[in-house]
């Protein structure tokens, strides 16, 4: 795969680029996918509009609608990151995207959304400092991992995933 992802217009583009890889990819036939999950980054492109630019930024309802960021669309773009492009997808458009490549998709959906939600309350209760160890310590229960793994497949697989970019996850094979 090319380190630099950076000089392709898109994932697929990156994926099928020319460049040496050092693998066969004749003989790739499963894929496990995280990409940034379309509900997660409207919500940062909403805090990031505000705290840096302290007004809601156009790029936040064009987040909601295509997932897609690119920087020099926007005059004030760079203000906001340092990310040149950025696409989210939402569950739907992930599955439609690797099935458009001939994969078929096992399971698609977001991962983290109890505890991003649960996170929250933890900042909201206690001061910062105190929710990391509190989270750890939580984070080691199986009885809380079943609930949270629970949540994501049957309450809102269609969530926000987690705090990090990486929010949805497909598993996808070739036929």
């Amino acid at each position: 795969m090319p380190t630099d992802w950076t000089s392709h217009t898109s994932f697929w583009d990156a994926i099928s680029s020319t460049e040496e890889t050092d693998y066969d990819d004749e003989n790739i036939n499963r894929l496990l996918l995280s990409v940034s999950s379309k509900s997660c980054m409207a919500a940062t492109w909403l805090n990031y509009s505000l705290s840096k630019l302290g007004r809601i930024h156009p790029s936040v309802k064009d987040m909601m609608e295509t997932g897609l960021f690119v920087r020099s669309d926007y005059p004030d773009g760079e203000t906001l990151t340092a990310i040149p492009e950025l696409k989210a997808y939402d569950p739907q458009e992930l599955s439609q995207a690797l099935e458009s490549q001939g994969m078929q998709v096992l399971e698609c959906r977001a991962m983290g959304s109890l505890t991003h939600l649960y996170l929250l309350h933890l900042y909201r209760q206690n001061p910062p400092e105190q929710v990391p160890p509190l989270f750890r310590q939580q984070s080691q229960d199986p009885a809380f991992l079943e609930l949270c793994d629970f949540y994501d497949r049957q309450v809102m697989p269609q969530g926000m995933g987690s705090f990090r970019r990486a929010g949805l996850f497909a598993a996808a094979e070739k036929p």
